[in-house]
């Protein structure tokens, strides 16, 4: 529907969207925006308007819109300078939960690897007995004489570890969700 737009208007479009991206609005919310400013783009088309008049700069719409959203989560900056309708630059605590959920799935799929591989180490290879001097343990790759069992272990345990690491994080997601509806998450009778 964008291709029948002029050049103001596909340029507006695209400065709204460069916005409600910039600002981790999520891609089913940017889509919603995006439909919604077609639609006024297209009645003030009809009406013979121009539909900046009644929208604003875009700016000002991709502020209203996050704004007016309640699960954007979005509130006005308390790090903004200029007020509430500054949008110079994204707000620091969503860069940081980013930075926090990388941080936690690398140090989960750490702990998980490593017990899987002390566990391996301990119960399905020889290699913690000292009868063997020359042999060179080693937790992370060397588990085994044996090359080939050496690469399965690791092999397993990292995909197993990145299976746990995703199954919890889905967990976290379902008990957040749970948490933000109130209660246990079962529509009320």
């Amino acid at each position: 529907m964008t291709g029948t737009l002029n050049h103001h208007e596909q340029s507006y479009y695209d400065r709204v969207m460069s916005l409600l991206n910039q600002y981790g609005a999520s891609a089913r919310l940017r889509e919603q925006a995006g439909s919604q400013l077609l639609e006024h783009m297209e009645e003030a088309k009809i009406n013979g308007e121009s539909f900046q008049d009644a929208l604003g700069t875009p700016e000002e719409f991709a502020f209203e819109y996050l704004e007016q959203d309640d699960r954007a989560g979005f509130h006005s900056s308390p790090y903004s300078s200029k007020g509430a309708g500054d949008l110079a630059a994204p707000a620091a605590p969503a860069l940081i939960n980013h930075a926090f959920i990388l941080f936690l799935c690398a140090g989960l799929l750490f702990v998980y690897y490593t017990v899987l591989q002390a566990i391996s180490a301990m119960y399905m290879t020889t290699s913690l007995v000292i009868d063997n001097p020359e042999f060179t343990f080693n937790l992370w790759y060397r588990i085994s004489d044996q090359p080939w069992f050496n690469l399965m272990l690791v092999g397993t345990n990292a995909l197993i570890a990145a299976g746990l690491t995703a199954v919890t994080f889905w967990l976290i997601r379902i008990l957040r969700n749970r948490s933000r509806r109130g209660g246990n998450g079962r529509p009320s009778r």
